[in-house]
């Protein structure tokens, strides 16, 4: 009976090419994700407060300017809440965050190219190993690019607030994050 089923192996519609298939194609989802996982990842590295939720980085898909700008207007209340800062303050830190987010939309657009690309490349016959490394790099420098506008972002909202702002803000934080990671 175990020689059957070995014979068995090649014939299609068998139980065992169903396996294959099975496997073949959870293979090829496995590295699809991880391709996936590491252009998300890395263009959205340093995605900065709030990057997750309603309002947050990824609430602004392509959204009208007015809804985005409301947007940002509740993500700058939020991270500020409770931090002593004035309206002149408010007002410089909520340009420089538009300001940021506007930047980032063509990352953003570019980032949902590189997912259908990334499938393109790996649902091909024939895996052409010199593509997906060139897909990489490429990939690479537009994470790159987010990263550093980003911390651009960051860097020019840090200057506009006191040590003692800053430092209230990084307390804010890391008390968050405590939280999240109980």
């Amino acid at each position: 009976m175990a020689q059957e089923r070995h014979d068995n192996t090649s014939q299609p519609g068998t139980e065992t090419s169903g396996r294959r298939r099975f496997w073949k194609r959870a293979g090829i989802a496995a590295l699809l994700g991880a391709a996936l996982t590491g252009v998300g990842a890395g263009v959205f590295a340093h995605g900065g407060p709030g990057r997750g939720g309603p309002g947050g980085w990824h609430g602004m898909r392509d959204e009208s300017p007015e809804l985005r700008a409301k947007r940002v207007d509740l993500m700058i209340e939020h991270m500020l809440d409770g931090i002593d800062v004035s309206a002149e303050q408010k007002t410089r830190i909520n340009a420089i965050v538009t300001a940021t987010m506007n930047d980032m939309q063509p990352l953003r657009k570019q980032r949902t190219d590189a997912r259908r690309e990334a499938i393109e490349i790996l649902t091909q016959p024939t895996i052409d190993r010199a593509k997906i490394e060139a897909f990489r790099a490429e990939k690479l420098k537009l994470a790159e690019a987010a990263s550093q506008r980003v911390t651009q972002g960051i860097i020019d909202v840090a200057e506009v607030l006191t040590p003692a702002q800053r430092t209230a803000l990084a307390e804010k934080f890391s008390q968050r994050r405590g939280r999240r990671e109980r």
